[in-house]
């Protein structure tokens, strides 16, 4: 058993691509961490949505890196990896996972940080737990900061969900 504040984070690649992701994160819920799977979103269906609730990870993280589908596309390098992401959070949220969001900043994206964040703060999902934008862009922290939701910490900014914040 460790802290109950350990966070854990299992990524990849594909977590979702590993059969014994489940098994790996039943093991590391049953030891007391606080579970996050980090996906790009395009495998979430609703059997391993409710897999993943029953193993018992405390969330979901999706990587949305642009709300416009083909700019997102080509970053990911996947196609119709916006759409698949995108119903994703919805899969999540009727089973009732957990989510947040992750985005990858850099020059590509870096003025897209206001509409991204309006765009995942406005969804009517019940589960989102936060944002968490990974910053690479001297200009995107101050632009980032101007939209009054955000907190930094550890070199990534956090735009904490209006549920959390009581916003």
């Amino acid at each position: 058993e460790v802290n109950p504040n350990a966070f854990l984070i299992l990524t990849g690649g594909e977590p979702l691509l590993r059969p014994d992701i489940y098994d790996i994160i039943r093991y590391a819920a049953d030891k007391k961490f606080m579970v996050v799977l980090g996906t790009n979103g395009t495998m979430i269906n609703r059997v391993n949505a409710e897999k993943i609730k029953a193993a018992g990870a405390h969330g979901v993280g999706i990587s949305i890196d642009s709300m416009n589908p083909d700019k997102h596309n080509k970053f990911r390098g996947v196609e119709k990896a916006w759409e698949h992401s995108m119903e994703a959070f919805d899969i999540l949220n009727e089973v009732g996972v957990d989510f947040l969001v992750q985005m990858s900043v850099s020059d590509m994206n870096y003025k897209e940080i206001p509409d991204v964040v309006d765009a995942i703060l406005n969804r009517d999902d019940s589960n989102i737990l936060w944002m968490q934008l990974g910053i690479s862009h001297p200009e995107a922290a101050k632009l980032a900061e101007s939209q009054g939701r955000i907190v930094i910490q550890d070199e990534c900014l956090m735009v904490e969900h209006r549920r959390i914040m009581g916003l």
